[in-house]
């Protein structure tokens, strides 16, 4: 999205139409476009704009009877500069390059003798301010009239113009850097004053400037990431509800800058021909070229002549169009020439016009990115996120979400997405992330579980007569119980009772390195993790079900019927039954959660 827009436009060194005409075309009624004019109610004799109708003031002048009925108005606000702050100074022509008093800025052979209004006051007694269109302040009542309801400041009193064709320009310059004033920061308006005859049968050479508004396009890509911490929280208890968990999200927008592409330097060349005949009419000049160059780089610079090369107007406007390979290295070090020829000949004013050319140099081109996806929205689906709004350049979001206990032995999983779609071409991004949590009790030790075999209290609930027949397990009056969870299968060995448990818990000699002691764990450790399992405990982390399986295909594979029976393992099953043992008392020591 382009959102710098070009408000320097250096127009005319000897420019005699109106501004709004030289940038715009000829919609001179555009609001906030400057022109020079007549003010007939103020001035009101007759004859002041000595090419435009009597008794009206025109929407611009370009020749005046005298000085002093030069006027200004119609601010460039919406054209160019905007609402602030200016002064105003006639020049020379040719004295655009110093548009600031010779008090601001000493001559150095740039032109700043050529100022001919601090003959009479300074530039901070020639200032005012403009907001919407309007002329809202002028600090050179004194000197200058300001007719404030007409919106209108007299230019006059300035010194006489050296040049020999009665041409003056008019520069508007802006204060919103303070003095001195680059030229680029003026717009320009030439005008004429012709009180002789002798003079307009004087042949006078073509001038010429221009404009120029260096752009090029600059196009933006996007990615996002989104991640959460922690990813996954498990929370072991007892069972006992707890409060939100707390997850935080990092979502990052990242913005790369691509190749540019379109660079391009467009404006217009305005040649002026200051040659009139005895009606004040312009005097035409048959020009034989007019042609346009960079001063650097690989270009192509095109003039569009096609509405021909006879001089009939005051103006006559050229548009032109340079194409560059690369942007120039400095950006602002590019410079642009014009120049148009012409051959000796007779002028219909009885004057005999000498072959010659004039050039015209536009300095420091300023170049404007065409931004092309430059800006971005964003959103998020979960609800209380930051990410929010639009950015134009790379940004993190970091916010938090509370997720409510999903309940004992249950997950709550929160999918989310972060997207953006682009301001110009519509691309789109997104990324996700999941958090999870899940409530779980704490898994339990094989030997808890041996001396939890049953409630020993005979008035209590999962009361067992058993618990005096067991041998090496135990029962207690307080816990979740083994009883509880009875039958398990170990491989194809059921195990329905207490009294059946005892024996096994019995032969868990996990210290043991024979077969025996091997298999006699792993059997041990398996019944104490299905017991868990059942009493609501984590599934592990890997999840502890695909050990639990394998543990079972083992013991089918021995044919285990139990701790009484003799089982004799090959190396093969005795490393798997050592290596499942580990895993599963592992689990049940809470290491796996």
């Amino acid at each position: 999205m382009n959102r710098v827009h070009s408000w320097i436009k250096v127009l005319s060194t000897w420019c005699v139409a109106v501004l709004c005409a030289c940038a715009f075309g000829q919609a001179a009624a555009v609001s906030g476009a400057i022109s020079t004019t007549t003010n007939l109610s103020v001035d009101t004799s007759a004859g002041q704009c000595l090419n435009g109708p009597d008794g009206v003031d025109p929407v611009n002048c370009n020749i005046y009877s005298d000085k002093q009925y030069v006027w200004f108005s119609g601010l460039p606000v919406s054209a160019a500069l905007g609402d602030g702050t200016y002064f105003f100074a006639v020049l020379v022509p040719g004295g655009q390059p110093s548009p600031n008093d010779a008090a601001v800025v000493p001559d150095d052979g740039t032109g700043t003798l050529k100022n001919l209004s601090d003959d009479f006051d300074a530039y901070t007694n020639r200032a005012f301010t403009v907001q919407g269109g309007i002329i809202t302040s002028f600090t050179g009542g004194a000197t200058h009239s300001w007719d404030q309801p007409n919106n209108k400041i007299r230019a006059f009193p300035y010194s006489d113009t050296t040049n020999d064709g009665g041409v003056y320009v008019l520069a508007v310059c802006s204060l919103a850097n303070g003095v001195p004033v680059a030229a680029s920061k003026c717009k320009y308006d030439a005008f004429k004053v012709n009180s002789g005859v002798q003079e307009e049968q004087e042949p006078l050479d073509l001038t010429i400037v221009k404009d120029a508004d260096g752009s090029y396009t600059q196009p933006f890509s996007w990615a996002v990431q989104k991640s959460v911490d922690p990813p996954t929280v498990t929370i072991l208890n007892d069972g006992s509800a707890v409060p939100k968990t707390k997850f935080t999200y990092t979502v990052t927008f990242t913005r790369t800058a691509g190749t540019v592409s379109d660079i391009a330097v467009d404006g217009t060349i305005t040649v002026s021909n200051p040659n009139v005949n005895s009606d004040n009419s312009t005097a035409a000049v048959l020009a034989d070229d007019v042609t346009d160059a960079l001063s650097t780089g690989s270009f192509t610079c095109t003039v569009d002549k096609s509405g021909g090369l006879n001089l009939t107007q005051f103006q006559t406007d050229f548009p032109y169009s340079c194409t560059l390979s690369a942007l120039p290295d400095p950006i602002g070090g590019l410079d642009n020439t014009t120049e148009v020829t012409w051959s000796t000949q007779p002028l219909s004013n009885g004057a005999t016009l000498t072959g010659n050319s004039a050039q015209f140099t536009f300095d420091d081109i300023v170049f404007t990115a065409n931004n092309v996806d430059d800006c971005i929205n964003v959103s998020d689906t979960l609800s209380g996120s930051s990410v929010t709004g639009t950015i134009c350049g790379s940004q993190t979001f970091t916010y938090s979400n509370l997720v409510d206990d999903p309940g004992l032995g249950q997950c709550a999983t929160v999918n989310n997405t972060a997207g953006f779609i682009t301001d110009d071409t519509g691309a789109t991004g997104s990324a996700g992330a999941t958090a999870k949590v899940c409530h779980y009790r704490a898994p339990l030790t094989m030997g808890y579980w041996k001396n939890h075999a049953a409630n020993s209290n005979k008035n209590g609930a999962n009361y067992s007569s058993d618990c005096s027949k067991l041998k090496s397990s135990s029962c207690s009056t307080n816990g979740k119980w083994t009883i509880q969870y009875l039958p398990q299968s170990l491989g194809g060995y059921s195990v329905t009772t207490i009294v059946l448990a005892d024996p096994i818990w019995g032969a868990a000699n996990c210290g043991a390195s024979t077969d025996q002691g091997a298999i006699g764990c792993l059997a041990g450790q398996l019944l104490a993790a299905k017991l868990n399992l059942a009493n609501g405990s984590c599934p592990g982390n890997p999840a502890i079900g695909s050990t639990v399986t394998n543990a079972d295909a083992l013991l089918v594979s021995v044919n285990y019927q139990g701790p009484n029976k003799t089982y004799s393992l090959n190396a093969a099953q005795r490393a798997s039954a050592i290596s499942l043992k580990t895993l599963l008392d592992s689990y049940n020591n809470g290491n796996s959660c």
